[in-house]
């Protein structure tokens, strides 16, 4: 494994899929990871796998969908957490909605984030997990109006675009954007394996 990623084993404690290829039923997978997948990859393997190779966005993709909704919105929180001293109160307020429902998981908290999620205009990091917020269960409907329920994922692909957006905020060298996506999929794997969540 990148040994810049993390010194400690990948368990996922937190995923309830036994294989890969499980995981990678929700979403569209890239060309070059599916090359990398064996039938029998569990998804710690797969994950592994993909970090030695450095495919750093099909990493994040695939933690992204293993991850049960709280806990990758939560991740999504704390990696958007590393550029709040360069961001204004906009950005701020909507890393606080995702805050306070993943605290307090209730309706009037994922309409909330779905406020924050449409002031941000989908333009940051926070907007975007605001909005996986919003996506993660219940009627995107506005309210009063007939249920309707969010495409599957949906949430999935918010996080993961949340975090390759917080990985190249600012446009930073590339050098850096490899050490943030290091940092961030460290912090993932953490909160896979039980941890910081």
């Amino acid at each position: 494994m990148n040994a810049e990623v993390t010194e400690t084993a990948i368990e996922m404690k937190n995923v309830i899929e036994n294989l890969a290829q499980e995981i990678l039923l929700k979403f569209d997978p890239s060309e070059k990871s599916l090359s990398l997948l064996h039938a029998e990859h569990s998804p710690a393997e797969f994950l592994n796998t993909l970090i030695d190779q450095e495919l750093y966005d099909d990493a994040v993709t695939f933690l992204a969908h293993a991850l049960p909704v709280r806990e990758a919105i939560w991740w999504s929180y704390l990696c958007s957490k590393e550029h709040f001293d360069q961001e204004n109160a906009l950005y701020q307020q909507g890393a606080l909605a995702t805050e306070n429902w993943v605290k307090n998981p209730t309706e009037e908290n994922r309409r909330d984030a779905e406020n924050w999620a449409e002031a941000g205009k989908y333009n940051t990091v926070t907007s975007w997990t605001a909005a996986a917020v919003f996506w993660s269960g219940g009627s995107i409907a506005p309210e009063g109006q007939p249920v309707m329920e969010p495409p599957l994922h949906l949430y999935a692909h918010a996080i993961s675009g949340a975090i390759v957006m917080s990985a190249n905020h600012n446009m930073p060298a590339v050098t850096e954007v490899t050490q943030r996506y290091q940092r961030y999929l460290k912090l993932g794997i953490d909160i896979a394996n039980g941890e910081n969540s």
